[in-house]
């Protein structure tokens, strides 16, 4: 099950794209970083997608509580 800690570990992993991109010394290697960047935001967004159907299927199995 996706959690908010899935989500955190993402966002963190996310920021890695201002290093990565310090590192690039042609458009070339600019573009791949786009690429994969735009794989890992993809991937970070149905992270979050998972973690709010999780939340609301918590929500409904404990009768609206706020126990997640």
């Amino acid at each position: 099950m996706t959690d908010q800690f899935d989500l955190e570990q993402g966002i963190i992993r996310a920021w890695g794209i201002i290093d990565d991109l310090k590192e690039c010394n042609t458009m070339e290697e600019v573009k791949v970083v786009q690429e994969y960047y735009n794989i890992r935001f993809e991937n970070l967004w149905a992270t979050f997608e998972n973690v709010l159907a999780n939340y609301r299927l918590v929500k409904v199995e404990n009768k609206g509580s706020d126990a997640y």
